[in-house]
């Protein structure tokens, strides 16, 4: 095989690294892990875990003084009951005072759209838990001492004789819950006291115990743990706290000792724990929506740091990870004069207008660019995008259609761009006879060889770095097109035609079935399904690559010829991709198509083989095209 062959080969291989490194950037897939033995130590929202200690603020005020326990509280356990709002309907139970379940009416009022499920045994969502406590209020029964349809009003009174109220209030043309937390000391006073001693004590709010993920396409790519501090979104994939997971069960099996608890306590700072700093919400997102927690001012100093562990085992759904997002506090002291916590709770779609009702929020409606250097471009364009899909979609009201006509604009706009990039290529394809005369010319003088291909450019105005730019300068709008066709909430139940009933899945003209998978050399594909528009895809490209014209240059055809593979190798990477996304690659395939054979046949003129008639090329070296 010949020099330029092998670098042929090896710029496949990288271009094929590239296209992987450019999807995992976007969408980073979880590496799969084992599941965690059911014998090995695991956190769970029910208890305190001794096993996993982290660090606490210490206290700068004198202690308080020790509250004689009282009586543990017994009140009955009553039946779920259901409030209601225009948007959210909410399951509560007095068990814990919490949400069993929490449903979405989207997009339409009859819609519903779980966002929060029950989770079995264990606490329900919205639950609190005192640390260190000897009432389990996560699980016991409360008295309800105030039920309507839009909201309830718990209570339960601690050992310590710090009584907690408890309101959950459905807020009407909104997607959130109000939640109040108020806080009493009914201790009697001392001797000679006006006043009960302060109680100190610390609450854990088990804020979410997982979220829906409302589709398994791409499931644990999209459900993640989401915070905003300092007016930026962060976000903690599955992936990466199952790997903290599986170091914490190796770090629970050490020995008893200094050792393993340094270890302990650097697995939950650097995979679970998020401390410190005036964080704006937090909370867990999937593809489409998202359940946020926003403390108000009094709460978020109260609040030390969040938490986000996997979902136990036992308790996933469809064999699927998942995230628990809970709070801890600071150590409180709860005086005479009450203690009052309120938290608003967004459960809606990732839509930047109903993402308002949480300031700050908007920013999880639109891709954030991640670590790209091209991020500041990335997202106006993928602004651009959007606005032109949706006048589009109302225009014409089919999905599918709006994602064509969308990639035409889109196109059209990059068409001088293309025809750039054509009109170098043909430049250089008419050169390349004077430009292998030049090689054998000076075959044994590379540096005068350089000198006289740069003058033979010169002369016939060719850029030879001239049709990379157009590529370099489409990449950010490329990416912005993938982001948006792949996670526009407009595509989720949207049909096309035919078999396509939801533009936000693989099309699946027939299937699913037991998947089969395909190793390749950095992921693999799994097959469930036959899905009709990746292959049209893959076919689309593949005869883009073979009537691309030869060159007349035999070593730069077998380049061509060997080039013309790879689009199967991409296509078989894509198979599994939804098919809004799949379809914005075939239109965008056959647009592409189409454009080359009018810029060749109408603007710049190439004869029935292939060959170029214009530009002429200089004779002598001489003249200028």
């Amino acid at each position: 095989m010949d020099k330029r062959s092998i670098i042929a080969l090896v710029l496949c291989f990288f271009i094929f690294i590239g296209w992987m490194w450019l999807q995992n950037r976007i969408w980073p897939p979880p590496k799969p892990q084992p599941r965690p033995v059911a014998a090995a130590p695991q956190y769970t929202p029910d208890k305190p875990n001794p096993d996993k200690p982290g660090p606490e603020k210490p206290s700068t005020e004198t202690p308080a003084k020790p509250v004689p326990n009282t009586a543990p509280s017994r009140y009955d356990e009553k039946p779920s009951f259901t409030l209601r709002s225009k948007h959210l309907e909410a399951v509560v139970t007095n068990q814990g005072a919490g949400i069993e379940r929490l449903t979405l009416h989207y997009p339409k009022p009859g819609d519903a759209v779980p966002i929060l499920q029950p989770m079995g045994v264990h606490a329900p969502h919205l639950a609190l838990r005192h640390v260190d406590g000897e009432d389990q209020i996560e699980l016991q029964p409360w008295e309800i001492v105030e039920q309507k349809d839009d909201h309830v009003e718990f209570r339960y009174r601690l050992r310590n004789g710090v009584e907690i109220t408890k309101i959950l209030a459905l807020e009407d043309g909104r997607h959130t819950v109000k939640m109040t937390l108020l806080l009493d000391n009914k201790n009697k006073p001392g001797e000679d006291k006006k006043d009960p001693a302060d109680v100190e004590m610390k609450l854990d709010f088990l804020v979410f115990n997982g979220m829906d993920p409302d589709s398994l396409y791409r499931s644990e790519q999209y459900l993640m743990g989401a915070w905003r501090y300092d007016h930026s979104l962060h976000l903690k994939s599955v992936g990466e706290i199952e790997k903290g997971e599986l170091k914490m069960i190796e770090a629970l099996k050490m020995l008893p000792g200094s050792e393993r608890e340094n270890e302990i306590k650097s697995i939950e700072e650097k995979f679970f724990r998020i401390p410190g700093g005036r964080k704006e919400y937090f909370g867990v997102k999937n593809r489409f929506f998202t359940a946020l927690l926003q403390p108000d001012d009094a709460a978020l100093n109260e609040l030390d740091y969040y938490y986000f562990r996997g979902l136990p085992a036992a308790l996933q759904q469809n064999d699927r990870h998942n995230v628990v997002a809970s709070a801890r506090t600071n150590a409180m002291r709860v005086g005479p004069s009450r203690k009052a916590l309120m938290f608003t709770v967004y459960a809606g779609p990732l839509d930047k207008e109903a993402l308002r009702e949480i300031p700050g929020a908007e920013d999880m409606a639109a891709y954030s660019g991640g670590c790209s250097p091209l991020a500041f471009v990335i997202k106006p364009a993928m602004a651009i995008i959007m606005e032109l899909l949706h006048f589009t979609k109302s225009i014409l009201g089919n999905m599918g259609v709006s994602i064509i006509i969308t990639t035409l604009l889109i196109r059209l706009c990059l068409f001088p761009l293309s025809l750039k990039s054509q009109r170098n290529a043909l430049q250089m394809q008419a050169l390349s006879p004077k430009l292998q005369a030049l090689k054998e010319r000076y075959k044994d003088d590379q540096q005068k060889y350089g000198v006289e291909q740069m003058r033979l450019f010169k002369e016939n105005g060719v850029n030879p770095v001239a049709g990379c730019l157009p590529l370099l300068i489409q990449m950010p709008i490329f990416i912005g097109m993938y982001s948006v066709f792949e996670m526009s909430l407009d595509l989720r139940h949207a049909p096309f035609f035919g078999w396509i009933k939801d533009l936000s899945e693989p099309d699946r003209l027939f299937g699913p079935w037991s998947a089969i998978t395909i190793p390749l050399l950095i992921t693999e594909v799994k097959i469930e399904s036959f899905n009709l528009l990746p292959i049209l895809m893959t076919i689309t490209w593949f005869l883009q690559a073979f009537w691309t014209p030869r060159s007349p240059d035999p070593q730069m055809a077998q380049q061509q010829k060997m080039m013309m593979w790879m689009p199967i190798v991409f296509g078989l990477t894509c198979y599994g991709l939804a098919s809004g996304l799949s379809l914005y690659f075939l239109s965008n395939s056959l647009l592409s198509m189409g454009e080359q054979k009018i810029i060749k046949r109408y603007i710049l003129k190439v004869d029935a083989t292939g060959k170029p008639l214009f530009p002429k090329v200089s004779e002598g070296g001489s003249g200028k095209a």
